[in-house]
Order: structure tokens, then C-alpha cells, then sequence
């Protein structure tokens, strides 16, 4: 991801995860959080949040979820800034705890949505 920094990367899996967004599952969702994770924290992937974020966020879309990564940081103080990446569904964090706005603002990047299908009455 660092060669070629982080909006060319979610540009390529959103290239590669297009569609029509269905209708979301949370229980699903967590689910597939819960597997990146596990993955993500082998010590030979040893993935920092945002590259877990998007693995998870391509995951969800390519299964027709429509999520959003959402990176943010700590309101400042004294020391280091913390910085944080999470994914949402529905607006709920799906790998990460579910107050996690409360410590990190978000900084309102936007990535690609998926499109939605057409309903007609």
C-alpha cells in the first residue's frame, strides 16, 4: 500500500469490488470483520488498521455490502496525535468497538460507494 499511497490502493479494490449494493447484514458484516482480524494479527501479516480497514471494506463490498471506512484521529493534546481506521455498516462499527467515535473524530474521507439497484412500485 505505500508504494502507491492509500487513494490509489482504495481507487484499485473499489475498481475491483463494483456493483450493486444489496441489503446489508450486520451479523454478517461482524462476522467478516472477526476473520480479518484473526488473519490480520499473524505476526507474518501483522496488517496496522488501515490496511485491515480495507481489506474489510473490499470483503464487504464484493459480497454487495455497502460499507465506509472511516479514519480519524484523536482530539489533541499533549504528546503524539493518535490516528485510527475503522469500517461502519449502517453507521455501526463492524471491527471495532462500537463507541469508537466517541475517542476518534473522523476526517470525512470518502471512498467509493457502491451503486444502488433501482427499485420500482
Amino acid at each position: 500500500m505505500h508504494a502507491k499511497g492509500f487513494v490509489a490502493t482504495a481507487n484499485k479494490l473499489a475498481g475491483w469490488s463494483h456493483g450493486t449494493a444489496g441489503s446489508p447484514d450486520l451479523v454478517r458484516s461482524r462476522r467478516a470483520a472477526m476473520a480479518v482480524a484473526v488473519v490480520a494479527s499473524r505476526k507474518v501479516v501483522g496488517a496496522p488498521c488501515l490496511a485491515r480497514s480495507l481489506v474489510l471494506w473490499f470483503l464487504m463490498r464484493r459480497h454487495g455490502v455497502d460499507a465506509e471506512v472511516v479514519i480519524g484521529a484523536e482530539m489533541p493534546g499533549e504528546g503524539p496525535l493518535f490516528a485510527h481506521a475503522w469500517v461502519e455498516v449502517l453507521g455501526e462499527p463492524i471491527n471495532d468497538e462500537p463507541n469508537v467515535r466517541e475517542r476518534f473524530g473522523s476526517f470525512g474521507v470518502q471512498l467509493p460507494r457502491l451503486s444502488r439497484a433501482i427499485v420500482s412500485d
